[in-house]
């Protein structure tokens, strides 16, 4: 699939809409933009969880620390984040 999408004067992007049922990529998803050694950029949709699902996934009768959990997101997210940068050489 090769489609063509413009950059706004603002930086933005709107990604073509077969591009996004392809990827499932609905408004308000976050997208990783990572530089490959290539030079080609590759979009990654992050998958986010509610709290409701991280909470089915641990099982019942299990203690959460909220802000353990909110901590522990937002590393995981930067890491991502730095990740992505990296790639790009910055």
């Amino acid at each position: 699939m090769a489609l063509i999408a413009t950059v706004q004067s603002r930086g933005q992007i709107t990604l073509p809409k077969e591009a996004r049922e392809f990827a499932n990529i609905e408004p308000g998803d976050r997208l990783l933009v990572r530089r490959l050694e290539s030079g080609r950029l590759e979009l990654e949709r992050m998958q986010t969880l509610s709290f409701a699902e991280m909470l089915d996934r641990l099982g019942g009768g299990v203690e959460i620390d909220v802000d353990e959990v909110m901590r522990a997101t937002r590393a995981e997210l930067e890491r991502q984040a730095l990740s992505g940068l990296e790639s790009c050489g910055a």
